[in-house]
Formats: C-alpha cells, sequence, structure tokens
C-alpha cells in the first residue's frame, strides 16, 4: 500500500461558466493576480512552428524517487488505483469520458506532458480552439479524491478566452510585412489547490504528489 509523504509540491514551469466556481464572492483583485496569460508567439517565416496553446489542469503522481507513477510503461503505475475526481456530487474515475466541463464532456485520461516524458493526469483538457469559442469565462471547481491514500484536494481551474484574438491574428497574417516575433495572447488562466494559487510546474504538470512505493 502506498503512503503519502508529501502531498503537492509546487514548482514552476473551456464553452460555458461553471455556477459553481469559487471566489464568486471574493474581491476579482485578490485572485486575479495569479493569472497568467498563454501565449501565442507568432512570425511569418516557416520554421516558427505550431504551439501547443491547449489548457489541461494537471496532477502528477510520483514516487519517492520522482519515478513517473502514471507512466502506463511503470510496471508499479497507480493508474488502476481508485482515485477520482468528484464533481457536483459526482465521481469520474480514470478512463471516464463524461467530465461536463465548458458545455462538453471529456474524458479523465493521462496525458504526456509538453517535455515528451512526464505524465499527468486531469479531468479534461480543452484546446485553444475551445477556448476560443467560449462566450466567457470558465471559473470550475472540483475535488481530487484518493480514498485508499486519504488525499482530498479542492481545485480550482480558471480560463478566460481573449476575445479580440481572432481579430489580432488576422491582422498580423495580412501584414506580411512584418518579419519579427509577435506574442498574441490567447488566453488568461489559473489555478488553485484548496485555495492556493499554483502556477505550472513546467510542461506538463500544475502540482504532483510525491508517495512512498516501498510502504
Amino acid at each position: 500500500m502506498l503512503l503519502v509523504l508529501i502531498a503537492l509540491l509546487a514548482q514552476i514551469s473551456i464553452t460555458a461558466c461553471s455556477d459553481d466556481g469559487p471566489g464568486r464572492e471574493d474581491d476579482p483583485e485578490e485572485w486575479r493576480k495569479d493569472l497568467f496569460a498563454q501565449k501565442n508567439l507568432m512570425c511569418h517565416a516557416p520554421m516558427c512552428g505550431i504551439p501547443d496553446l491547449s489548457f489541461t489542469p494537471s496532477i502528477g503522481i510520483v514516487d519517492q524517487n520522482n519515478k513517473d507513477l502514471l507512466d502506463p510503461k511503470n510496471p508499479n503505475n497507480v493508474l488502476k488505483s481508485d482515485f477520482y475526481f468528484e464533481y457536483q456530487g459526482n465521481k469520474y474515475f480514470y478512463g471516464d469520458t463524461n467530465f461536463p466541463v465548458a458545455g462538453m464532456t471529456k474524458k479523465v485520461t493521462n496525458y504526456m506532458g509538453k517535455d515528451r516524458y512526464t505524465y499527468s493526469i486531469a479531468p479534461f483538457r480543452l484546446q485553444a480552439e475551445e477556448v476560443l469559442e467560449m462566450k466567457q469565462p470558465l471559473d470550475i471547481k472540483y475535488d481530487f479524491v484518493w480514498p485508499s491514500q486519504n488525499i482530498r484536494h479542492t481545485v480550482r481551474t480558471y480560463v478566460e478566452p481573449n476575445t479580440e484574438y481572432t481579430k489580432q491574428f488576422e491582422e498580423f497574417m495580412a501584414d506580411t510585412a512584418n518579419k519579427e516575433l509577435v506574442s498574441i495572447e490567447v488566453y488568461k488562466y489559473g489555478l488553485w489547490v484548496d485555495g492556493a494559487s499554483y502556477p505550472p510546474m513546467g510542461p506538463g504538470r500544475w502540482f504532483k504528489i510525491v508517495v512512498d512505493s516501498n510502504k
């Protein structure tokens, strides 16, 4: 049985609005300062590439040696453990495909990080196109629950699209004489765990849980 050594180590690294998002009663200035901007770095040169601008509120789970316990190739992975996401009184387990968010249903699954070697789990992923289709910001609160580890954390995610993005994008594309790199904000986002703001810890994870695989 895995025992928790350390939970939630913070490190540096949706279209409908949910009415249950926390912070509705709070002064927006108190939490908007925690928001980050997802930007699209653009240029007219062919080597600029296409960045991954998706939003994934990810949880990493590793052992005491920092071995990834969400990696399917790890024989000690915990993908069949009893953790789940709880939202509006319903439980959504790994592999479920009906987590409701932003007017859609999403799959609870593990994701390979943008660094191409870490894995994480999240109740949903939203592509940039889905974010930009939102008519209002997404403000959603749910719990990550792991009964066998006696873990429960409340997670809030917030995503606010830049309503001027399409116009700004088209203006840049039309200005073919501009040879500079241009950064255009796609959306603002934030994540809070048990009320504390967590910045992205790097490619692919927001925060992680460390467990002792020897116990």
